[in-house]
This record gives structure tokens, C-alpha cells and sequence, in this order.
């Protein structure tokens, strides 16, 4: 009888584990999708493969590692190409425009 009851509490002590990971597991998820839904609206820059400058807004939160998980897909404002004559001041005009956007953009959100 003893050896029946060390089993049975060995089997609720992993059904509890496994309850717990689960409930986590969700928490996490929810906590995710919710600074996903709030993530603000940030303008950045990257350069792609040709040398095109893309300014472009975009919302996105850092998970545990560091990885960037992007809550919606870039909204582009323009892309300057490096041999452009007027490539600083069509930049500077981009990264206004992007900075009066994504203030519009935020402001909305609220």
C-alpha cells in the first residue's frame, strides 16, 4: 500500500509541474502579445545589400535573448540612394518626416 501511495504522489507532483510550466507558458504568451499591442511606433535606418539608405518606422519589442520580435511591418518614409547629389539633405527631410509621423502615429495610439 505504501509503494501505491509514493506513486500516486510522484504522478500529482508531475501533473503539477506540468500544470505550472503550462500556466507560464501562457502567462508569458499574454504578457508577449501585450507589449506587442503597445509597443510605440520608433523611426530607424538600415542600409540594404545595394547601399540604399531606408528610413522607416517601425514598432517592435526585444524578447529575453535580445531578439527584436516586430509587432507590425515597416512603414517606409523613403529610401535614399547612396549616389543621389543630395543624398544628406533628402536624408535630414526623411528623418523629419519620420520623426513627425511617428509622433502622429504614437499620438494616435493613445
Amino acid at each position: 500500500m505504501k509503494a501505491l501511495d509514493l506513486v500516486a504522489l510522484a504522478l500529482l507532483a508531475v501533473i503539477a509541474i506540468v500544470l505550472i510550466r503550462y500556466l507560464a507558458a501562457g502567462a508569458d504568451l499574454r504578457l508577449r502579445n501585450r507589449q506587442l499591442r503597445t509597443a510605440p511606433w520608433r523611426r530607424t535606418e538600415y542600409v540594404d545589400e545595394a547601399g540604399v539608405t531606408h528610413v522607416v518606422l517601425r514598432r517592435s519589442i526585444l524578447d529575453g535573448s535580445g531578439t527584436e520580435i516586430w509587432a507590425d511591418n515597416d512603414v517606409e518614409i523613403e529610401a535614399v540612394s547612396p549616389g543621389s547629389d543630395d543624398f544628406d539633405d533628402r536624408l535630414a527631410r526623411a528623418r523629419l518626416a519620420a520623426d513627425l509621423s511617428v509622433s502622429r502615429m504614437n499620438y494616435r495610439r493613445q
